[in-house]
Order: structure tokens, then sequence, then C-alpha cells
């Protein structure tokens, strides 16, 4: 098949969790990979409540190649950070699955915008400024019906010096 191949470092085991799993989280390396390393693709299927590594390199064309072992790869949920590439492909490959993004990963781009905005220091001393970026890490873990109203609730309390986080969002 020349170039089209599909490479997946997988146990046929781990391949079989993956197809069965209703749940999949998926992860890259993209942005950390160093030159001359190409980006690494990883899966985790749901197994006991646990996500588990099943795969790596794994190729978004596995979905056609999951046939070979008469299976249809369709996950009906899809967690991944927010990378993106990573968020478009979800939705291309797996348009019927609800996608979530990690809570982890989530606090972790606030985090990093914090620090690309010059407020690294007044995020480590100040402690009110501290709060209202912890307070909005914490949206999301409200009901959806109530994060806008409290996004403005932040928004008013908040020093200037976050309105361009604020933008951010």
């Amino acid at each position: 098949r020349g170039t089209d191949r599909v490479i997946v470092h997988a146990t046929d085991q781990q391949l079989q969790l993956l197809l069965d799993s209703e749940m999949i989280f998926v992860d890259g390396t993209f942005s950390t990979a160093s030159n001359g390393f190409d980006p690494v693709f990883l899966m985790h299927a749901q197994l006991f409540g646990q996500g588990m590594r099943v795969a790596f390199n794994i190729d978004m064309r596995f979905k056609q190649e999951a046939t070979l072992f008469g299976k249809q790869f369709q996950p009906t949920h899809v967690a991944s950070d927010f990378e993106s590439a990573i968020m478009s492909a979800v939705r291309r490959v797996f348009p019927a699955a609800k996608h979530s993004n990690c809570l982890f990963h989530f606090t972790q781009c606030i985090h990093r915008k914090i620090m690309s905005l010059g407020l690294g220091a007044d995020y480590a001393q100040v402690a009110t400024i501290h709060q209202q970026c912890k307070e909005l890490m914490g949206l999301s873990l409200m009901p959806i019906c109530e994060v806008e109203q409290q996004f403005k609730r932040i928004r008013e309390i908040s020093s200037s010096s976050l309105d361009d986080l604020f933008e951010y969002f």
C-alpha cells in the first residue's frame, strides 16, 4: 500500500480492548516532539473505570482498518486534551461520539496562558489574582447552566490585569 500504511504498536489483545471500548481517551505529543522525531499519538481504552494505554502511533485511518478484526470502531465518547488538531480529527472521524476534554489539560492550558501573558509573578504572589484564576479554572466543574453567569461574576470582581486572560476565554 505504499505510504497509505497504518502503523499501530499494540498487541492483538490491546486492539480488541480498544475496539470494544465505548469510551476512549486520545492524546498526542504534537507540540512537544523534538526536532527529528515524529509526534506520538496514543489511545487509551476504559477498563474497570480506568484509562489503559492500548495503542501507540495509531493513525486515525485505523477506524477503517478495524474491519480486519471484524469490528466497527465506533466509540460513543472520546476524551482528549485541547489540541486543536485532535479536536478537529475527533469531530471528523467520530461525528456521533460525545467529545469532552480533560480537566488537567484545561487547567494546564489556562496556566500556560497566565504565564504567556506575563501574569506569572502576580499569580504566584497576589492572593486575589491567584484565587480569581483558580475560579476560572473551576468553571469547568460547574453545571453548564451556571457557567456563563459565574464567568460574568468572576470577571466583574477581577483585577483589570486579568482582562487579557478573560479575552482568551
